[in-house]
């Protein structure tokens, strides 16, 4: 039986199967849904159908039935369709194959052992990728994308510890050179006339994202590098940097949305996270940039269209608490700490972590209220001390403190210990440390401390991201690199110097900044409420300062309307009458939709004699069409209440009463 019905699925027409989706999609919009996937569209359908019940229009709650049936075995004829199609590894495992008879049948060719040896590199087969780019470097030496990946393959072999390194170093900067000449000199590499060719037949493009995570391995790698590398050599935040462009880059040249587009945000995410700590372990460094920088990345976060996972937010609850650990008194960083918070209570699993969850969100967004039209700098507000997490942080801090005041102790008492026999004959090398050694180990800056030191990063995903853990673990002061790198680095840190207490000392001379007021914290601290209890009376009274503040704000109607569902339906149409009406050829579907439920409501609660159903059923079918309406007008006319239809209908269409067309029509249905 199943069969058959999947049968009948895929017997229906091209045209047929699009005007179901379509009718299928307008009852989505009807009801506020986006229709994006098929259970969406499921739900909207069985909300439509109990609305039909309700309002005994039995022949269209059939119809609707007939519409949830076909969709629900699509559905299951599609799942079923996929399961038997090869996943993406399958094809990758086939070329794979292709690629290795290639090499079998023709070693000689250098771009057969080049593909074979980068497919092994995905696989995490050094040894074997190795051999055989390699042999394609034998016999091309020049090419650069063999030189990159070649370059690659020994820094994950090897983990910078082999007589190899330099070169390779090397190799992936030639590589990120060669990408760049092309993106800024495109015209000296005009595109075939032949047709279109395959990406695997150019592996450096802004679309590889094998060749964005060498770049990325490449900056995380230069933070430790060996000695002996050439003057040219680019500095890691170089390198982060033009990571993070390059995949912003791709993510705007790339028109499509699948796993390539969540791989390079998951890149340019890593890139930003690792370009902030690195930041944070460098001396002297404005806690008002840092602030910046977690504020940019923390909007990239919010917006990214990765689905939610772990990472992804012990990501944002790092930035967003490291923000607040710069600039406690930031009303808007606490604001975006309260959302972290929220989003992370949406998916905890734990009741008791949860609970503290949503507690910590409503002390940070009341914490953001009082700060309102209060300068932006002085002690943190109470509300941010009463949290958990800023108390095991500045415990951490205190501790980190208390071992660097003891370590400067020991240092001192070493050298009063050593003085005289450094007076008689000097330390044999390697015999013991020298001051200078410790005062430097002492001075390691940190981002925060040990709590920071807990925070995992995005590095689990994969083995390109594994140095982004050196960053947190290491000493921020570098290995001495070749004397040339050496001297430029420090022209460049003795020209940041000099402009460095210009900018340290411009927030003590001038006046602080002042926290604005936004009615987003109110609407933020309603929202949390609301978890915590959905009759929160604190909850509607801060909804309604929020529609006083912003009136043209929807979410704040529709969700105190929400609120009031349960217990008073028209309390909720209140709630909705007290949107801002535009004219109705500016409405949009936003306002169609909260003009929509107050049609809904009142037709529900019968209230056919209610002033505000004549003018909100012209606003919404003047957006929605006549056909969202449809059930409404039969309802009415079964009440005959043609008074109200005949002026909807005129409304509606733009026309005065006595329209000829319109009195034409109003006679045929019986109104006059």
């Amino acid at each position: 039986m199943e069969t058959v019905q999947a049968d009948d699925v895929v017997k229906l027409s091209a045209a047929e199967m699009s005007g179901r989706n379509e009718e299928i999609l307008a009852i989505c919009k009807l009801h506020g849904m986006k229709g994006r996937n098929t259970v969406e569209m499921l739900k909207a359908l069985d909300v439509e159908f109990h609305h039909l019940k309700e309002q005994g229009q039995s022949a269209k709650a059939d119809h609707v039935q007939t519409l949830y049936d076909w969709k629900s075995k699509q559905s299951a004829a599609d799942s079923k369709h996929k399961s038997t199609q090869p996943d993406e590894q399958q094809f990758l495992d086939w070329a794979f194959l292709k690629y290795m008879d290639a090499v079998s049948l023709q070693p000689q060719m250098w771009q057969y052992n080049f593909h074979a040896g980068r497919m092994l590199l995905s696989q995490k087969k050094n040894n074997e990728a190795l051999k055989l780019l390699q042999t394609a470097l034998a016999q091309k030496p020049t090419e650069p994308c063999i030189r990159f990946y070649t370059g690659l393959v020994v820094l994950d072999r090897d983990d910078g510890l082999g007589p190899q390194t330099r070169y390779a170093i090397q190799y992936l900067q030639q590589g990120l050179e060669k990408l760049l000449a092309q993106l800024q000199f495109p015209d000296e590499n005009p595109p075939s006339h032949e047709g279109p060719s395959l990406r695997a037949l150019n592996p450096i493009s802004l679309l590889n994202i094998q060749f964005h995570k060498g770049i990325f391995r490449l900056g995380t790698f230069l933070f430790n590098p060996p000695a002996g590398l050439p003057e040219k050599t680019m500095t890691p935040e170089q390198v982060l940097t033009f990571s993070a462009d390059l995949a912003a880059w791709a993510l705007s040249k790339y028109p499509y949305r699948g796993t390539l587009v969540h791989d390079l945000e998951w890149l340019l995410l890593e890139a930003h996270f690792t370009l902030l700590d690195l930041t944070c372990k460098k001396p002297n460094v404005n806690d008002e940039f840092i602030s910046r920088r977690c504020q940019n990345l923390a909007l990239i976060l919010k917006h990214t269209n990765i689905p939610i996972c772990h990472e992804l937010l012990e990501m944002q609850e790092t930035v967003c608490q490291l923000r607040v650990e710069k600039t406690p008194c930031d009303s808007n960083a606490l604001y975006m700490l309260g959302l972290a918070q929220i989003v992370d209570f949406d998916n905890e699993t734990t009741p008791a972590k949860a609970k503290i969850l949503i507690e910590e969100a409503c002390l940070s967004f009341r914490a953001s209220i009082s700060l309102e039209n209060k300068p932006m700098s002085g002690e943190p507000p109470m509300e941010l001390i009463q949290q958990k997490w800023w108390q095991d942080w500045k415990l951490d801090e205190s501790q980190k403190a208390m071992q660097q005041k003891q370590q400067k102790v020991e240092a001192k008492q070493e050298l009063k210990l050593d003085q005289p026999d450094t007076k008689a004959a000097p330390f044999a090398s390697g015999s013991r440390p020298s001051s200078k050694s410790v005062i430097s180990r002492v001075k390691i800056p940190s981002i925060r401390g040990s709590a920071g030191a807990s925070k995992t990063s995005l590095s689990g995903r994969s083995k390109a991201s594994e140095p982004s853990k050196p960053t947190r673990g290491r000493a921020a002061a570098k290995t001495s690199p070749a004397p040339s790198t050496t001297a430029k680095a420090s022209d460049q840190t003795a020209a940041t110097s000099s402009n460095q207490p210009q900018t340290s000392r411009a927030p003590e001379s001038d006046t602080p900044g002042i926290n604005h007021v936004s009615f987003a914290y109110r609407l933020g601290l309603a929202r949390a409420l609301t978890r915590i209890d959905e009759k929160s009376v604190e909850a509607q009274n801060y909804y309604k300062e929020v529609i006083k503040m912003a009136p043209a704000v929807h979410d704040a109607y529709i969700e105190f309307a929400n609120l009031l569902l349960k217990t008073d339906p028209l309390q909720a149409v209140d709630i909705y009458a007290k949107f801002p009406v535009k004219p109705i050829e500016e409405q949009t579907y936003n306002d169609a939709f909260i003009t929509g439920e107050i049609v809904r409501l009142l037709m529900k609660s019968e209230k056919y004699d209610d002033a505000r159903l004549g003018p909100n059923m012209i606003a919404y079918g003047k957006v929605m069409g006549l056909a969202s309406i449809d059930g409404y007008i039969n309802t009415l006319d079964h009440k005959l209440k043609t008074q109200l239809l005949m002026k909807t209908y005129a409304g509606i269409h733009g026309k005065p009463l006595n329209d000829p067309e319109l009195q034409a029509f109003f006679t045929f249905k019986h109104w006059i």
